[in-house]
């Protein structure tokens, strides 16, 4: 839908521009009142500024450097005349600035010149800087491709040169143009000159001194208004303000130029240095109140626009500190602002504008366009007048037809209105629209048709109707003549089916109102001449429109694009989202007004009226809303008449309408897509994508089906069209600035809990699995900005509020991770609020419900690739010391959700902590093989004493707001609505003294004596020692602790950073990232999460067996809400099932991992039955009973029979084939594998076995399940003992040829438990009971026999009358409350299994070292891994690595088994194994994966090509 008044991102419709009248007021207090007016209609000078920024692109055409000379002349009355070269509009390019300082050098040497006049060549002065050197900065971000202009030219060189120079202007001086002559001494000006500053519709500032020498020439209130408004002054004009000296006739323009230069030099004419000048300044309490309300104006009207307020602040440093110090400030501003996203935005519209007057095969085929001298506009409605009104005063005649007198009467006095209206605004003369109005000619048939050049028809969107007049004016009109259609949805092949003409039949689609829209999309078939594209063109240039030249389809390309844009707004009102709320964020995006008051304005008849044709058109992906129909039978029709959403009265601004809540309410009620009948929750910026994203989504289908030349036509369309945000370079531009990938997955996810609306477009998910921007042509392949890290989803942003206070935001979803991006940013923020007069305090806060999840982990991957710790941001001092803590105004943390890591350390940083309720407190980096590096191992024992501090580190235990509140962490803790307002008013109260200024690292009262403190570090470094023997970081951060205890905060967060940078590059550090990240890579399993579906509710779960297993999965279903029916053969056993659930329940309340209402609660929804009538409405059966394979066939053949089509039949078998299982059944679609670790409700790992019969949709649901319980799912093939069991079944046997070989089967046990592993091999044997052990091992050796050594041992033991833990007596002697002893009694029984085994070499046993030990229990598990990875029954080897570590405790710190094998070595472990099965057997034997890797040096966890044998 067509918006009504277009600007750079920024309108206002109906508000007058300021009059020429008042622009020419020569009273101070006629100017004074005039800039108070300008201020206040500041939308319309923005859109002044537009006109300007247009009128800049037309006449723009930088040339290469083969055009650019400066030449000099040196006459014989000794004025040396530079002159610019450089068409067409003599731009200031680098060359030229280069040029400009040699030549003056040159000029100050020669003793035959006394003064030098500087002029342009062609009729034109200078059309400002070479707007292409941004471009190029924006690419590279090389800042020195900016000339030092403004001092070393403009200051040392010409303007205190000691021979003065004029500047003689005619055409044009904009910009650095503008700068240069006022640097000169002295600026001559020939009639009707255009001068200006318009840089600021680039996102910059002036750059060469304008910001200084503007107000100095022509006072404060005229220099803010033309800078902050791009407003441009004739010669004229500029003469009564004092920014020319003299207006003379273009053919006296040099002559007159060089006498005032030679005046000068002979000091006729005063000497005006106008840096120096402060004659026009006034007062400085004058100028501060000027800047003052420009500053209020500009942050109403331009609010994400920094270099509004920027520019203020530099004009406001030279008023206050002098010219000098203000052109310093004006040049470092200057250079931030070239690489602000504004300006990259603003210098990307430019261009895009550019572009558009290139059209392949049309403008490059030879042809020339035809003059269009008389137009027939075939209906006088609003768009028909429009028409007309552009094209009478761009003076092409016209001839408006109608059906009827009363029509054609109610058209031409619309015309004529509009006429009347742009003579008001001072657009247009008297004259001129009385002469424009002399050329229109109403008719009521087509006989004044026979001469015209092009006929534009513009009636209602009827088909037939449309269809019926192309017949008509085909036999009637000229054969060149251009028939054109207006029409905004429908495809032309449809109008022009019926005529012989379709070469000449065209799209002339206008935007309401017509004669104002600066947008024309020129639309073409397949079948329209290059010659009838080329004419139109050349017409909308002469109407002064963009033509942006489009192809065939419905809606084209701008409504096209956004047509989901009140769509996707009307669907988040029909989940709950407030309407008023959805507008006021597409607000504060930039959006002239939201979707909402947008349909109010245009009027509910178009909306429905083309939302049908769209709908209609693109029905699988829309969203049909009842609520405008509900509107209009409330008797509500917009702005038409005074109520919709919104309350229109006249000479007020529209007011939300609080009755329109209940209509909403109904539609709500029809739609019924709120989940569960509740409104949904979003954050604004979720607001904002999921109304915005949808449009980048259809602009993705329009690119990819070529409706648009390229991508910036598209962004430029929109700007033009449909006034998206100019700062931010149109739609693909702003979403390239996102990314792709970010955009795919918000898309996939919200069409997964929404529906088809939000189904992302093959070419955006193309895009964002190949990593290409969406801009980029096809067949772009580019990867390089992969390298880098972007900030596609990384933003933080400031507002100032009216309290002063101001809120800086941090978003990187889904956590808001402090990237180093990030922390750069919150430094630049900070200097800006230091900077700014407006702020007395800051408050820190995160988007979307959450503070900050702590440092971006992926940095430390990307140290630990390259080893770059050049990586790591230096912040601990430079942003948490120096710019927050010693900072001259208080920052407040605003805690909500969580602040982990450097997120709380970020927190503590700060002046005082404010939090919501349960908000989640730690400081964990220690998991990560580091310490906290932000500051927090010396602010926080600050803030809650040493032992606290220690044990929260330590053992990255989090705490609570509340507990934090007790603590002396947090110093409020209020409700999550009230949280900014609280904040915000602790911010003012530390400023007005009302509350203290803490700073924590200074703080000392919390610490205690030197000898306490000391006590409880050395506690803790013996507990440490226990606990974390392989891990340093332990250690080092009680060092560090200690360091700042003794010798002071700074000096410790010195040894801190120190410390950090050490173990950031550790082993420990690399294993325990590596073990980070392939867990969250579970969550991916090719062809199941890619593939479109979302996983069905598990509402209710059967599980078969109630023993130890089956009651700890039960356990953890019903702890996690899910209903339980536990099943057991008779009532005995179930009893015993349900007590040992109970127990397990009353075991999570004693550790406090649970209350007892949740337990109560818990075991409510668990029901113990007999038999299997309960199973007809359960969602997934989980199987857990004795590893007994006929069992369990006759278990799923009858529950197969009783279970509902959709029922999942899992096992929790941990070796037996599942195709076994399932062979009696017809089921194996929905048969798999939910092998839990054995505590069920403790262990974190779930194998997900799937078969090669196992549905995609089974696979999904148990992931899902698995994320609900809790549990880290690791999708496995199916073969014995799966991915976990069958990797390390050579474990245990391992030990146990060892023990056999005569080796001490304690020191096995001690060497793997110093290896890092929870307990050794023989202990874990005692622990699980040897029933399992001789069960699980029976299936394994029988499945492997190949490579498995069969040890009596356990049977052994078992004739001893030993059952490990179960009876007190195993390996190892079990008594209560003590730990377990080695008993030595069993060395006997361990002598008898070396007798019959007999595998000692010569009967005596081997010697070997710790180390030989370790690898020779653990070399033989890698080994089976290789086997594993080979057969694909894991997905990455990642998977593999954090299934061990889950499933097996090996050391998280070593990564997992591939990983920890790779730090050792392909080669090395393929010798040993290669040597041992030599000496001691087959059990050694190398698998053929290791040795190819071993051979080719390669990791064991690189991909290799899928193996045919794989069985994923």
């Amino acid at each position: 839908m067509p918006p009504i008044v277009v600007g750079l991102g920024i309108i206002s419709p109906g508000i007058q521009i300021v009059s020429g009248e008042d622009q020419n007021s020569s009273t101070e207090k006629d100017r004074k009142k005039h800039i108070t007016r300008g201020l206040k209609g500041l939308p319309t000078i923005i859109s002044g500024q537009r006109d300007t920024f247009i009128r800049l692109r037309q006449i723009c055409r930088v040339e290469t450097m083969a055009n650019m000379r400066l030449k000099v002349e040196v006459g014989s009355d000794g004025v040396a005349v530079m002159t610019i070269c450089n068409p067409p509009v003599n731009a200031v390019a680098p060359p030229i600035i280069l040029d400009l300082k040699e030549k003056y050098r040159e000029v100050m040497k020669r003793d035959d010149v006394k003064a030098i006049v500087v002029t342009g060549e062609g009729g034109r002065f200078s059309g400002g800087f070479d707007i292409s050197v941004f471009e190029a900065i924006h690419k590279d971000g090389d800042i020195s491709r900016l000339p030092d202009a403004s001092v070393d030219l403009l200051v040392n060189t010409i303007e205190d040169a000691k021979k003065p120079t004029v500047a003689a202007i005619e055409g044009l001086a904009l910009g650095g143009g503008l700068e240069l002559a006022m640097g000169c001494h002295a600026r001559i000006a020939a009639p009707k000159v255009q001068l200006g500053l318009p840089e600021l519709t680039l996102g910059v500032i002036p750059g060469f001194g304008g910001t200084q020498r503007l107000p100095r020439l022509v006072g404060v209130s005229k220099g803010v208004e033309m800078i902050l408004f791009s407003k441009l002054v004739t010669s004229e004009e500029g003469k009564k303000l004092g920014l020319i000296d003299a207006v003379v006739p273009s053919e006296e323009l040099l002559a007159a130029s060089r006498r005032w230069a030679l005046d000068i030099a002979e000091k006729r004419k005063p000497w005006v240095s106008s840096l120096r000048r402060t004659d026009r300044l006034g007062s400085l309490s004058e100028a501060r109140e000027v800047i003052k309300r420009a500053r209020q104006q500009a942050k109403q009207i331009a609010p994400n626009m920094p270099q509004h307020q920027a520019v203020l602040d530099v004009i406001e440093e030279g008023i206050v500190f002098g010219g000098y110090s203000g052109i310093l400030k004006e040049t470092k501003v200057f250079n931030e602002l070239v690489l602000s996203s504004t300006s990259k935005g603003l210098v990307h519209t430019f261009f895009a504008q550019r572009a558009t007057s290139k059209v392949p095969n049309v403008t490059d085929a030879g042809l020339k366009p035809r003059a269009i001298k008389k137009v027939a506009i075939i209906g006088g409605g609003l768009m028909g007048s429009g028409i007309a009104t552009a094209l009478i005063v761009s003076n092409i005649s016209v001839v408006l037809k109608e059906i009827n007198a009363n029509l054609l009467q109610k058209g031409m006095k619309a015309i004529e209105a509009n006429l009347q209206g742009l003579v008001a605004k001072r657009i247009l003369t008297k004259e001129k629209a009385e002469k424009a109005l002399s050329i229109l000619n109403g008719v009521l048939d087509y006989s004044e048709f026979k001469n015209v050049d092009m006929v534009i028809e513009a009636v209602i969107e009827s088909i037939p109707l449309k269809q019926s007049i192309f017949s008509e004016i085909e036999k009637i009109c000229p054969p060149h003549c251009i028939l054109a259609t207006n029409t905004s949805t429908i495809d032309l092949n449809m109008i022009g089916e019926k005529t012989n003409s379709q070469d000449r039949i065209i799209g002339a689609h206008f935007f309401s109102p017509a004669h104002v829209m600066p947008l024309l999309e020129i639309v073409r078939t397949e079948k329209t001449s290059a010659q009838t594209i080329l004419d139109l063109m050349t017409v909308g240039k002469i109407i002064k429109k963009v033509p942006v030249v489009v192809g065939n389809c419905i809606g084209f390309a701008v409504n096209r694009t956004f047509f989901p844009y009140t769509q996707g707004a009307h669907l988040l009102a029909n989940l709950g989202v407030d309407v008023f709320r959805i507008d006021g964020v597409i607000r504060n995006f930039g959006m002239p007004m939201g979707p909402f008051q947008l349909q109010d304005l245009a009027g509910y008849g178009v909306a429905l009226l083309t939302g049908e044709v769209l709908i209609n058109a693109f029905a699988d992906r829309s969203f049909k809303s009842p609520l405008v129909e509900l509107l209009m039978k409330n008797g509500r029709n917009g702005k038409n008449n005074g109520k919709g959403y919104y309350i229109y009265q006249k000479g007020s601004k529209p007011e939300p309408d609080p009755s329109v809540l209940s209509i909403i309410e109904e539609s709500r009620r029809l739609t019924n897509v709120m989940p569960g009948g509740k409104p949904i929750t979003v954050s604004d910026q979720e607001i904002l994508e999921m109304v915005l994203f949808p449009v980048v989504n259809e602009a993705c289908r329009v690119l990819d089906e070529g409706v648009v030349v390229r991508a910036s036509d598209l962004d430029i369309a929109c700007v033009l069209g449909m006034s998206f945000p100019a700062y931010r370079g149109g739609i693909v531009f702003w979403a390239d600035s996102i990314g792709a990938e970010y955009i795919f997955k918000s898309l996939k996810k919200w069409s997964e809990s929404y529906g088809s609306f939000f189904k992302p477009s093959t070419y955006l998910e193309e895009r964002a699995r190949k990593g290409i921007k969406l801009s980029d042509p096809a067949g772009t392949y580019s990867r390089s900005q992969l390298k880098v890290e972007t900030m596609a989803n990384m933003r933080l942003t400031m507002e100032v509020g009216s309290d002063g206070v101001a809120v800086i935001r941090i978003s990187n979803p889904p956590v808001n991770a402090l990237a180093p991006p990030i922390l750069f940013a919150l430094k630049e923020k900070y200097a800006e609020a230091m900077k700014r007069d407006d702020v007395k305090a800051i408050v820190v806060t995160g988007e979307g419900g959450r503070f900050s999840g702590g440092f971006d982990i992926s940095v430390f991957e990307a140290v630990h690739k390259d080893g770059d710790l050049s990586r790591l941001p230096n912040v601990s001092v430079d942003l948490l010391i120096n710019t927050i803590e010693d900072a001259k105004k208080p920052s407040v943390a605003a805690v909500e959700g969580l602040a982990l890591g450097g997120g709380l350390e970020l927190a503590l940083g700060c002046h005082a902590r404010i939090a919501a309720p349960k908000v989640q407190l730690s400081l964990p980096e220690l998991t990560l093989g580091v310490i906290p590096g932000l500051g927090g191992t010396q602010r926080l024992p600050r803030l809650v004493g040493v032992s606290k501090a220690v044990e929260m580190m330590l053992f990255s235990k989090s705490v609570t707001s509340e507990e934090g509140k007790k603590l002396g962490l947090i110093d409020a803790v209020v409700p999550s609505e009230e949280l900014l307002a609280a904040s915000r008013r602790w911010a003012l109260d530390i400023v007005e003294m009302r509350k203290p200024w803490v700073s924590s690292l200074r703080r000392t009262d919390r610490l205690g004596s030197l000898s306490e403190a000391r006590e409880v570090l050395k506690r803790a470094r013996q507990q440490a020692r226990q606990a974390a023997p392989n891990m340093p970081q332990h250690q080092r951060v009680l060092d560090v602790i200690e360091e700042g205890i003794v010798f002071g905060g700074y000096s410790g967060i010195l040894k801190e950073i120190k410390v950090s940078n050490e173990l950031v590059l550790s082993s420990t550090s690399k294993g325990l990232v590596h073990s980070f990240f392939a867990q969250r890579a579970t969550s991916k399993v090719p062809n199941v999460t890619d593939a479109g579906l979302k996983p069905r509710a598990i509402k209710k779960v059967a599980i078969i067996g109630g023993g130890l297993m089956g009651s700890g999965i039960a356990t953890a279903f019903i702890v996690s809400n899910i209903s339980v029916f536990l099943k057991e053969i008779n009532a005995d056993l179930l009893q015993k099932g349900m007590k040992a659930i109970d127990e397990n329940l009353q075991g999570l309340v004693a550790k406090r991992k649970m209350t007892k209402e949740k337990a109560e609660k818990a075991f409510s929804i668990l029901k113990g039955v007999l038999d299997y009538s309960e199973f007809e409405n359960v969602d997934m059966v989980i199987e857990a009973v004795i590893e007994s394979i006929p069992l369990k066939q006759s278990i799923f053949s009858e529950i197969e029979k009783i279970c509902p089509p959709h029922c999942i039949l899992a096992t929790n078998t941990s070796t037996i084939d599942l195709n076994i299982i399932g062979e009696k059944t017809n089921s194996q679609d929905r048969i798999i594998g939910a092998h839990f670790f054995s505590p069920a409700h403790v262990m974190p790992l779930l194998e997900i076995v799937r078969t090669e019969k196992t549905s995609t949709q089974a696979i999904l649901d148990l992931m899902a399940v698995g994320k609900i319980i809790k549990k880290v799912s690791v999708v496995v093939g199916n073969c014995i003992g799966f991915a976990v069991n069958r990797t390390f079944f050579p474990y245990t046997q391992g030990a146990h040829l060892l023990a056999n070989l005569g080796v001490d089967a304690f020191r096995i046990d001690r060497v793997i438990s110093n290896f890092g592993m929870p307990m050794g091999p023989f202990q874990l044997q005692d622990l699980a009971g040897y029933g399992v052990s001789l069960l699980t091992g029976k299936v394994l050796t029988n499945a492997f026999s190949d490579r498995s050594f069969k040890s009596p041992l356990v049977e052994l033991l078992m004739q001893n009358g030993r059952n490990g833990k179960n009876n007190g007596k195993g390996f190892y002697i079990y008594q209560k409350g003590s730990k377990p002893k080695p008993d030595p009694s069993v060395l006997p029984i361990i002598e008898e299994s070396r007798r019959l085994t007999n595998v000692m070499p010569g009967g005596k046993p081997i010697t070997v070292s710790d180390q030989e030990i370790l690898e020779m229990v653990l070399f033989p598990v890698v080994n089976e891994a290789c086997r594993v990875l080979d057969e694909g029954v894991v997905v990455r080897a990642s998977d593999l690595d954090v299934a061990c570590v889950l499933g097996m405790s090996f050391p998280a710190y070593r990564g997992g088994i591939v990983y920890w094998a790779d730090t050792i070595g392909a080669e090395y472990i393929f010798t040993s194994l290669k040597k041992w099965s030599e000496l001691y057997g087959s059990f050694f034997k190398p698998s053929k994966f290791l040795e190819e890797r071993a051979r080719k040096g390669m990791k064991l966890s690189e991909p290799a090509g899928t193996s045919s044998r794989s069985r994923m």
